[in-house]
């Protein structure tokens, strides 16, 4: 997951709200917001997801471009494009303007306004959106609501989108975190619990708050923050060392990212960035710290053997790393030992089946492979598509 952050958000009111007349009713064919472009230009911003990508213009709008079969363009219907179109506003008669910042998951997006609120939009199987519904997907963006559904979230200043959830930075450096949830990657602690609204990271250890974060990165089945201190916190999935605390015990709550000797707090962090298997700092000596899978060399250090705490890296720059799976492979299941199914799957995305547990081991969930790691002339049809989950161990 690529996540772009945008500097705290405190501009006066939006010079176009939500729900503002704007356009006439749109003919039967695309409207001359839906025309196709020579070029795209006019973007501030961009952040891609799985099959789905979205960028901030220079007027506070958002382009998006890729699946629509759930609503991810914005569009308030599931109809295919092949170009990039602008996403509505909640009534669907103009555009979503304010737009300060936009972040994109799997099959969902959202979108910060000047305002300080979040609007997100596309998959909700999970309460990617926030917003207080217990599914239904939405085509067109709705509120982000508030602690306890109330109300709507205030107050943010960056936000960042996970494969099947978002978190959100506050004005007051604490962070906020909703969608699913079965790998501890809300941060909340147990019960491992998916939550259709926003829930309170917690603090190290799993007490009091996290406090003092200025930036934020969800990534797949985990999340980062950076502290004011310049050190990092982690939490969620961490069977490869993601996390970067020297085990590979996921946590339901943020965790410290060590340094080279496994001693102490990593420290003069100036970002952090996490992917599908891989975690990496940014040093203020312009140096970086990578941890987590590396059987393709992917920490950068010389080796290809895992490194459940930052190394240093040797040469390059410092790159996201996609999830990704080795031929034949397959990911452990939740952490915890916890076995468990999400509810409200997607019949129309069809799930790999898996062999019977070996003896005396305990049966994963139902888990679905990414379909990217199939060749490309094999590919599922829009309606068997397979949603992207971490697939448990290969069995038997």
């Amino acid at each position: 997951m690529i996540l772009l952050l945008a500097p705290p958000a405190n501009a006066g009111p939006d010079p176009k709200p939500e729900g503002a007349p704007a356009t006439p009713a749109a003919p039967a064919e695309p409207s001359s917001t839906e025309a196709e472009e020579a070029v795209l230009a006019g973007l501030t911003q961009i952040d891609a997801g799985y099959d789905l990508s979205c960028g901030r213009t220079t007027t506070g709008q958002v382009r998006c471009w890729g699946e629509n079969d759930i609503g991810q363009l914005g569009q308030g219907d599931r109809n295919p494009r092949t170009f990039a179109v602008t996403v509505k506003n909640a009534a669907g008669n103009g555009p979503l303007t304010g737009v300060v910042q936009v972040a994109v998951g799997d099959d969902h997006a959202c979108a910060l306004l000047t305002s300080g609120e979040v609007r997100c939009w596309g998959d909700n199987s999970d309460f990617e959106l926030g917003s207080g519904f217990i599914s239904n997907d939405k085509t067109r963006p709705v509120p982000v609501v508030g602690l306890n559904g109330t109300g709507r979230l205030r107050n943010v200043v960056a936000i960042g989108a996970e494969s099947d959830g978002a978190c959100a930075l506050l004005s007051n450096r604490e962070v906020r975190c909703w969608g699913a949830d079965d790998f501890g990657q809300l941060g909340n602690g147990n019960p491992l619990t998916d939550s259709n609204k926003p829930v309170v990271v917690k603090g190290t250890g799993g007490t009091g708050r996290l406090g003092n974060v200025t930036q934020i990165d969800p990534g797949f089945d985990n999340a980062c923050a950076r502290l004011a201190n310049g050190q990092a916190r982690c939490w969620g999935y961490n069977d490869e060392g993601e996390l970067g605390n020297n085990t590979t015990t996921g946590s339901p709550f943020p965790v410290v990212v060590k340094n080279l000797a496994g001693g102490g707090p990593l420290t003069g962090v100036t970002q952090v960035s996490i992917g599908g298997y891989v975690g990496c700092a940014r040093l203020a000596n312009g140096q970086a710290r990578c941890w987590g899978d590396n059987a393709e060399g992917s920490v950068g250090a010389g080796t290809t053997t895992n490194r459940y705490r930052p190394p240093d890296r040797r040469r390059g720059d410092l790159h996201r790393q996609r999830p990704r799976l080795r031929p034949g492979q397959r990911r452990p299941g939740p952490l915890l030992g916890l076995d468990r199914q999400r509810p409200g799957r997607r019949r129309h995305r069809a799930q790999w089946s898996r062999p019977p547990p070996a003896p005396g081991r305990a049966q994963p969930r139902q888990q679905r492979q990414p379909d990217r790691h199939r060749p490309a002339a094999h590919q599922p049809g829009p309606h068997l598509r397979h949603r992207r989950r971490r697939p448990g161990p290969l069995l038997g």
